[in-house]
């Protein structure tokens, strides 16, 4: 398929992607997208930001997610609406039996099922999704109060040093700042091959490192631990570890 018919399939299938098939996917390009996104919703634009001023008003005892790390690693076992999504999503990942699904899967490295939020059925995981224990620190990181992207049902085996695509180091490309919130069903691990993440600033420096030289052209690109370790010390990963 020619660049050209893929980027109006892009269009057609996904219009909230549309400016992912115009702009390219570096910081830039990703930064005059998101400028442009605000001057077509103005309004819009307005008024997440005015309810994010009263969510940090309101909800200003929560942990926060620093600019530097970019990301948070918090215990809510203690919260009875993140227990009670967890507990849910368990039973659902036992109904869908992804282990066997993963068998004969497209992408048997990272098998997903997409959950529709407005159906009743899911009513614990949309009410955790909108509660502040989530949209407060979330806010206050984007700026603006955030708008939900999707819930799934993700499920990536371990099976040792066979990694590829999206278990290799990237940066995901949806925006020029989002928020992926990962809740554990079962204990996780250093033996389950846990999510590894480099803080923000760091993977900056990595980034524009690697621009530089021209060993990458683009934000999203799947990239060899090797080659990260090349610009940035290993002790700088932290694995993400710990019980539902």
């Amino acid at each position: 398929m020619s660049n050209f018919v893929e980027k109006l399939r892009t269009l057609k299938y996904y219009p909230t992607y549309w400016g992912r098939s115009i702009f390219p996917d570096t910081v830039t390009g990703v930064g005059a997208y998101n400028k442009v996104c605000q001057l077509f919703n103005p309004a819009d634009y307005r008024h997440r930001k005015a309810l994010a001023r009263q969510i940090e008003k309101n909800y200003n005892d929560l942990p926060a997610i620093h600019d530097d790390q970019g990301y948070l690693i918090a215990d809510y076992s203690n919260k009875p609406v993140v227990m009670d999504a967890i507990n849910y999503a368990r039973d659902l990942a036992d109904e869908l039996n992804v282990k066997e699904r993963v068998k004969t899967a497209k992408k048997s490295f990272l098998l997903n099922q997409a959950l529709d939020v407005f159906d009743p059925a899911h009513a614990k995981l949309l009410k955790l999704a909108c509660d502040p224990v989530l949209i407060a620190p979330i806010t206050k990181y984007l700026g603006s109060v955030p708008v939900l992207a999707s819930i799934a049902v993700w499920y990536s085996p371990n099976d040792g040093d066979s990694i590829q695509r999206s278990q290799l180091y990237h940066m995901d490309g949806e925006d020029i700042r989002q928020i992926k919130c990962f809740l554990p069903i079962n204990e996780v691990t250093e033996d389950s091959g846990p999510l590894t993440v480099i803080g923000a600033k760091d993977s900056e420096s990595v980034y524009n490192a690697l621009k530089k030289s021209g060993k990458i052209n683009f934000r999203n690109e799947k990239l060899d631990d090797d080659l990260i370790y090349s610009e940035t010390a290993k002790e700088n990963a932290i694995k993400v570890t710990g019980k539902p």
